[in-house]
């Protein structure tokens, strides 16, 4: 609170805030029901709304007023100021008092369910406190790939396995195969060793993908 508001509370405070609390021993608290504005049915008050009732009934009672600074504040008339002090009113409440307006709120809320049992509670918002800093992260394009942008890789497939080594290939490989070309191989024939003709291309399939 600003410097002024702050005088002002602490002044009805100071002011009235022992006889108030006197008052909730020796008076009984009213027990009212909400009753249907316009054809809407009300939500049941809490602890702190009976509560906030019973100061504005008090200060209308009494005519609870205060002046400062060639000001003076009407706090039943005074919704502002009203809220302000109730809260300071409410925060130095004994428990033993503040469980008198729970059981009295929960007492109105059955009451309540007897009275509107369709009602449900539905906060009625306004649409344009939610637009302001509402923001929403625009998507970045995606970069679609074709396929003749992608590069050629020494992957085997049928359709590649006879083709040379091309020298985009060796980039991205970092090999050098021109050892290849010292080494000799000779098969043995198949229709003399067929055993060790199907064992020697098994070994060389083998050893020719472990290369790659």
């Amino acid at each position: 609170m600003f410097a002024r508001e702050t005088h002002f509370v602490n002044g009805f405070l100071n002011q009235y805030g022992p006889d108030f609390y006197k008052s909730l021993k020796d008076t009984n608290l009213p027990l009212r029901t909400p009753r249907k504005k316009n054809g809407k049915i009300p939500r049941p008050p809490n602890s702190f709304i009976l509560f906030r009732q019973y100061v504005s009934d008090y200060a209308k009672r009494h005519g609870l007023t205060f002046e400062y600074d060639n000001e003076q504040i009407v706090l039943k008339s005074s919704q502002a100021y009203l809220g302000k002090v109730s809260s300071c009113l409410w925060v130095n409440l004994p428990i033993d008092t503040r469980l008198i307006f729970k059981q009295k709120s929960e007492t109105i809320k059955y009451f309540h369910e007897l009275n509107y049992p369709e009602y449900r509670y539905s906060p009625n918002r306004q649409a344009h406190i939610f637009k302001a800093g509402r923001k929403f992260k625009k998507s970045k394009p995606v970069k679609v790939v074709s396929e003749e942008t992608i590069p050629q890789t020494n992957i085997l497939t049928p359709q590649n396995f006879n083709q040379p080594m091309t020298t985009i290939n060796d980039q991205y490989l970092g090999a050098d195969y021109s050892v290849l070309a010292e080494y000799t191989f000779t098969a043995p024939s198949q229709s003399l060793h067929p055993h060790y003709f199907n064992i020697y291309n098994n070994t060389f399939i083998n050893e020719f993908y472990e290369f790659f």
